[in-house]
């Protein structure tokens, strides 16, 4: 995954790196700054298309494929995979829940199919991903919008 000189560090699949410690403490570290928003930027570009694929090919496996490669950029900084090799269904659930870019109805489409027998990884992601979702104290009725 990410390498040890590499400063930046990931709190989930889809988060954007978090700037590194350093670039806080003086001025010195401006090309530290400018690699980070670089590298943010790249990884949103990654995510935008992963979501097109995912609209374009939701039932193959073309946009977990893309998911999983790990990207250079242009100034030759390795970013890491958004989703891990194996593919697991907890990581996948965790992608479709928290990347904005992506269509709810595919992401309903994705997560519903079955049979449960026949398809059992989308029905783990299923399971996955609803757990994933905390009601905040509200109505029935707000909860279960936000929810959908």
């Amino acid at each position: 995954m990410e390498s040890e000189d590499n400063a930046t560090t990931t709190t989930s699949i889809t988060s954007i790196p978090t700037p590194p410690s350093s670039m806080n403490h003086n001025n010195s570290h401006n090309s530290d700054k400018a690699q980070w928003l670089k590298d943010r930027k790249e990884r949103k570009h990654r995510l935008v298309a992963i979501a097109k694929e995912f609209k374009d090919h939701t039932f193959s496996n073309q946009w977990i494929e893309m998911a999983q490669r790990t990207t250079t950029t242009a100034t030759t900084t390795q970013l890491p995979p958004i989703l891990p090799t194996p593919v697991t269904e907890e990581a996948v659930a965790t992608f479709l829940y928290h990347t904005p870019q992506l269509d709810k109805t595919q992401i309903g489409l994705y997560i519903s199919k079955g049979p449960p027998d026949k398809y059992p990884f989308h029905t783990k992601v299923l399971k996955h991903f609803c757990k994933q979702y905390h009601p905040f104290p509200s109505s029935f009725s707000d909860a279960i919008r936000a929810f959908l």
